[in-house]
């Protein structure tokens, strides 16, 4: 039994999102092996009927990826499993942040608007064991994007307030 419903007016978007998706994986691979200098194959084709200025979004995220995946700053001190089961715990019985969600936030910075991001290049975080903790991909979202989900997220403002007020105090 399925819970999602096909919906037929769907199926060309949904395979262009496919294609287009299978492309910046191709693209990535091609991207890292070139900067890693790993054995290279031809450069991947761009699927049809995508625009130059698409294309030129998509190369820009797959470099910014390929960059941050290549300068991984690795949090010695952190375990991200035992860090995910801190916070869950502590919440669950208080409510609040843990003293290593503190710490993380002392040491990085927060990400709530109107702070300082300290980490201003691409990067990959990771825990002592290689475990993906955060992407900073800066800009990677070019601007027009970048503004419309800013005017949706004002849509969301008074839920958030309501729901993170107590953290932001």
């Amino acid at each position: 039994m399925t819970l999602a419903m096909h919906d037929p007016g769907n199926d060309n978007v949904n395979q262009f999102v496919d294609t287009v998706s299978a492309f910046m994986v191709d693209l990535f691979r091609f991207c890292l092996a070139k900067k890693s200098n790993g054995p290279l194959g031809p450069p991947p084709n761009p699927p049809p009927h995508v625009s130059a200025q698409l294309l030129s979004e998509i190369k820009q995220i797959v470099d910014m990826l390929v960059t941050a995946y290549l300068r991984v700053v690795y949090i010695e001190t952190w375990n991200l499993e035992e860090y995910c089961r801190d916070c869950i715990e502590k919440r669950l019985r208080d409510g609040m942040y843990s003293d290593r969600e503190k710490a993380m936030s002392d040491q990085w910075g927060t990400w709530i608007p109107g702070t300082r991001v300290r980490l201003q290049s691409p990067r990959m975080i990771a825990d002592r064991y290689g475990r993906v903790m955060a992407w900073i991909l800066p800009n990677v979202l070019p601007p027009r994007i970048q503004v419309a989900l800013f005017d949706a997220a004002k849509l969301c403002e008074p839920w958030l307030a309501r729901k993170y007020n107590k953290y932001l105090r």
